[in-house]
């Protein structure tokens, strides 16, 4: 059985990985793009390892340096949850 400290760990991980590929497709470096998104260079490289709990106020302000529209659905699928196990109504 997995207890909710690994999926939140792995969830942190995935948001990482994926807002650390998104800025180097758009050709940031992370010094460059915390700045831009208001934030210190190595508070961004505790995100982009997995190893902060970052708020959703960040998220946001992360996709909008991005330039994407972050959805419920986007949110999850950054996290790496599948959408199959979400019921509808929440989506």
């Amino acid at each position: 059985m997995i207890c909710m400290s690994e999926i939140n760990s792995q969830a942190k991980i995935s948001l990482g990985n994926t807002i650390r590929g998104l800025r180097k497709a758009k050709g940031y470096s992370q010094e460059s793009f915390a700045e831009a998104c208001g934030m210190h260079r190595t508070y961004m490289g505790i995100i982009e390892r997995g190893e902060a709990n970052v708020t959703l106020a960040n998220i946001l302000g992360i996709g909008k340096v991005l330039g994407i529209s972050l959805t419920c659905k986007s949110l999850l699928r950054m996290l790496g949850i599948t959408l199959q196990h979400i019921p509808s109504i929440l989506l």
